[in-house]
């Protein structure tokens, strides 16, 4: 019996998720020391990054559904935008850093409050005063994860919780986003962070964009601390920061930090209702253009004809493009229709057979056991 996409992605996701979990008790286990602490990086970031979370579940993926590469790419939305949604993912992109910047040193403060020592760990990698090891970092701790770690969550993983319907896949995949990091310290900026991300790849209907705000929010925190270190431009962004949302009382610290909140939501807002607006334009374009081609094209109208006796005529399917194309324009009128900016089309949601919801827990029993321990470990 042929399995649905989301038990696919489910078990592919597992599969990874152990493979992970193996590859970090080897590198604690095995003795490394006759490899340079540089080399030894650059290797096992290779290995987890591009082997284990971007070419393992491409080749199972398209093994699995018997497609070629070119429809599993697809299937995972390796789709063209537009260079105003690029835009726009720059800019959500540095919004999101700010943001979880603040939920990072929030969510830090709370659990030191139980005695976990560890301190923050915000994609910064580690601390270099040289040009050579900034780029390193960058390949390291953003270049690679925004492309790998995109291609397993927003690209196979969002696409084969659809099924299950939009809202719901867009909350499992930042949640295993978010655990899938195996550390506590990183789990509630890292959710967050996916959420964003899901969003703007389901808006955009492409996970360019995810890959863009991915990069962008973890190669700023690269070059920052490095410009910190090294007291060059923009090095006196974050002490700047630091002391904007704790300087002074208690009650100035809370007003700034709402204050600084509330500028980064609105921009965020501002950008992904622009990047909604952009996404609905180009699929008003694609209708235009497929309405025109059935009106005007003989030899697709005879086809379309052909494959079905009882198929409806053309003019039909030429009058529905027409009417679809006229109600988003609508909405673009002096006096648009009242619907609410954000409404995403919810996809038929199919209900969940019982192997798919095992491999589901047992994926997430698997990481929150493993970040549990994280925080266990951090108050020995």
């Amino acid at each position: 019996m042929k399995k649905s996409k989301l038990f696919y992605a489910s078990l592919i996701y597992l599969i990874c998720a152990c493979s992970l979990v193996l590859l970090y008790i080897l590198s604690d286990v095995l003795d490394f020391s006759f490899m340079s602490t540089i080399a030894f990086d650059i290797i096992f970031a290779v290995i987890l990054q591009v082997g284990v979370l971007f070419i393992l579940p491409l080749l199972l993926f398209k093994t699995f559904t018997k497609q070629t590469f070119k429809q599993t790419f697809k299937e995972f939305k390796y789709t063209k935008i537009s260079f105003l949604s690029i835009i726009c993912a720059i800019v959500i992109g540095l919004g999101c850093y700010f943001l979880n910047l603040a939920i990072a040193s929030f969510f830090s403060s709370i659990i030191q409050l139980f005695g976990y020592e560890s301190a923050p760990t915000f994609a910064s990698g580690e601390t270099t005063n040289s040009a050579l090891g900034l780029i390193i970092n960058l390949i390291l701790v953003a270049v690679l994860p925004a492309i790998c770690e995109e291609n397993l969550h927003r690209g196979m993983l969002l696409s084969g919780y659809a099924t299950m319907g939009i809202k719901k896949a867009v909350i499992l995949s930042s949640l295993m986003f978010g655990l899938l990091h195996l550390n506590v310290n990183q789990f509630f900026y890292t959710t967050i962070l996916g959420f964003l991300i899901a969003m703007t790849v389901v808006i955009s209907k492409s996970i360019v964009p995810g890959i863009i705000i991915h990069f962008i929010n973890n190669a700023l925190s690269i070059y920052l601390n490095f410009a910190t270190s090294n007291k060059i431009f923009g090095g006196k962004v974050l002490p700047w920061i630091e002391k904007f949302l704790t300087g002074g009382n208690s009650i100035t610290a809370f007003f700034s930090s709402f204050l600084f909140l509330s500028c980064i939501v609105g921009v965020l807002l501002l950008f992904y209702f622009l990047l909604l607006r952009e996404s609905r334009i180009k699929k008003a374009q694609k209708l235009f253009e497929k309405a025109s081609k059935i009106e005007t094209n003989a030899k697709e109208r005879e086809m379309l004809n052909k494959l079905d006796k009882n198929a409806k005529p053309f003019t039909n399917t030429y009058i529905r493009n027409l009417e679809s194309l006229n109600s988003m324009i609508m909405q673009y009128s002096p006096k648009p229709t009242m619907q609410t900016a954000f409404t995403i089309k919810e996809t038929k949601s199919n209900k969940t057979t019982l192997s798919e919801k095992m491999l589901i827990i047992g994926t997430l029993v698997l990481t929150v056991s493993i970040t549990i321990f994280t925080f266990v470990w951090g108050l020995l």
